[in-house]
């Protein structure tokens, strides 16, 4: 079973390579967006992931979630 972080906009994130998330690997590199949105710098994860900077990455992470993959 695949999974994706659906951000609380309906976004939604997948891996780069268009490749699948286990239920773990989703919520590691969920932790690990939160973790670098909570740097001054940001980090450029968050900007591969969103493509751009935006003012408040915590806010848009907040409330994201791990679901089923809706390509699978």
């Amino acid at each position: 079973m695949s999974f994706v972080i659906q951000l609380s906009d309906g976004r939604v994130i997948i891996p780069g390579d268009g490749s699948s998330w286990t239920e773990h690997e989703a919520q590691e590199f969920l932790a690990e967006l939160r973790r670098q949105a909570e740097e001054d710098d940001g980090g450029d994860d968050l900007i591969d992931v969103f493509d751009f900077v935006i003012e408040d990455y915590s806010r848009a992470l907040s409330d994201a979630a791990i679901i089923r993959d809706p390509r699978h």
